[in-house]
């Protein structure tokens, strides 16, 4: 009995230390959206891999044009391909994006926006390699 229990409580601390690919991604964007909302250009480029030119320089033209407050990332969805070399994921998810335009002309505005990124890994870290965005359809709601 002492050695199921020992086994049983082995797993829950082994499962408890484990991070799995799919956490990784997760955790690379809340460290976008965290650098977003920063508004640190130079953190969320080191979210992105070099080779992605175009999302790179739409992050860039991003903090350019807009003041960030808060990104709230909203029904995530992970999926991971370790059939391709190296290993590539995909997350899809609404993000509930608080901003403003650097010059104030439009305010404070909170857009529902959905998000497909991809992802690969490099050098043991899961870098963005391409987006896609556009708007949240009609029926989206905005409560947390």
């Amino acid at each position: 009995m002492s050695g199921v229990l020992l086994i049983v409580l082995g797993g829950i601390v082994l499962e408890r230390h484990v991070v799995t690919d799919r956490e990784r991604v997760e955790d690379c964007l809340e460290g976008v959206a965290a650098a977003l909302e920063a508004n640190d250009l130079q953190r969320v480029l080191g979210f992105i891999s070099a080779s992605a030119v175009e999302t790179r320089s739409q992050a860039r033209r991003a903090i350019d044009y807009a003041q960030f407050q808060q990104i709230k990332i909203k029904d995530l969805q992970i999926t991971v391909n370790y059939l391709t070399s190296p290993p590539s994921a995909r997350a899809s998810f609404t993000a509930l994006v608080t901003a403003s335009d650097r010059g104030n002309l439009f305010g404070v505005r909170t857009l529902p926006l959905e998000f497909r990124v991809d992802f690969r890994q490099e050098d043991q870290s899961w870098l963005i390699t391409g987006h896609e965005v556009r708007e949240a359809p009609a029926g989206f709601s905005h409560s947390p």
